[in-house]
């Protein structure tokens, strides 16, 4: 009879946990953040400008356009509720409505820098440098006025930006001296004016001598803009933006001269 009693126990308890099991809520997913929802719309409306089904676009705002799809995928795609459907993944593109003018692009374009830029003063830092990387292109592409936030006093306190900056500057020098290029001695101006402006780190910051190099003035200010971009997960706030501008001044200058600017250009991540 004990034994009988016991067995009649156990398999009541063994019910009792499987029903508690069986009630219990699926787990909750957290709100996404400020900066996740500015990464998710921008991947929409990158998709929507893809997918676009107007007249031919010519100019800056058909690179925005040829570049918007791989821009998204960069950024993760568009999110889709997964709970119901552990299979699906991120909502394909081509469900996306595509936009219908050059208008709706420019206008597209407009709240894909607003975006950007949520994520680049409130994301994580992976997510801040990457749309960091994002915005000088696309700025460019949309045709965005340059805030020029580098000519602020004192915009960074960084010892190793300033070198950074004073390496450009060797270098274009040198080019424009060696080609008689006007517009490098210009671009080598206007980052000295930069430079200028940090009076703090200037104090503290020794400059080394560079090793001229000997290439073209292109490839200079490449290797000059992958050196900035390098730095931005080391920045926040005022100063990130400030390197941003600095960014979008060199791919002005690159799409005036002719070079072909890929969209991934100066991603970080």
């Amino acid at each position: 009879m004990k034994l009988g009693r016991f067995l009649v126990l156990l398999i009541a308890l063994m019910l009792t946990g499987c029903g508690l099991r069986i009630d219990t809520p699926p787990p909750t997913v957290a709100p996404p953040s400020a900066a996740e929802l500015a990464r998710d719309s921008a991947a929409r409306e990158l998709y929507a400008v893809a997918n676009y089904t107007g007249p031919e676009l010519s100019g800056p705002l058909a690179r925005f356009a040829a570049n918007a799809h791989e821009r998204a995928d960069s950024l993760g795609g568009v999110w889709q509720d997964c709970r119901e459907d552990p299979a699906c993944a991120t909502l394909p593109p081509e469900q996306i409505s595509g936009a219908s003018s050059p208008e709706d692009i420019a206008a597209r374009g407009q709240l894909v820098l607003a975006y950007l830029d949520e994520m680049t003063t409130r994301g994580d830092a992976n997510l801040a440098s990457l749309a960091a990387s994002m915005l000088p292109l696309v700025r460019v592409e949309i045709g965005h006025e340059n805030p020029r936030g580098y000519q602020q006093h004192d915009w960074t306190h960084s010892p190793a930006l300033l070198t950074t900056l004073a390496w450009g500057m060797w270098q274009l020098d040198a080019a424009a001296a060696r080609d008689g290029d006007a517009g490098l001695s210009a671009l080598a101006d206007e980052l000295r004016e930069a430079a200028s402006a940090l009076t703090s780190t200037s104090n503290a910051a020794e400059i080394p001598v560079f090793q001229t190099e000997s290439a073209t003035g292109e490839v200079i200010i490449t290797e000059l803009a992958t050196k900035l971009a390098n730095q931005l997960p080391e920045f926040e706030g005022t100063e990130r933006l400030a390197i941003v501008d600095l960014l979008q001044l060199l791919t002005e200058v690159l799409t005036e001269r002719g070079a072909q600017v890929p969209a991934a250009w100066l991603t970080t991540t």
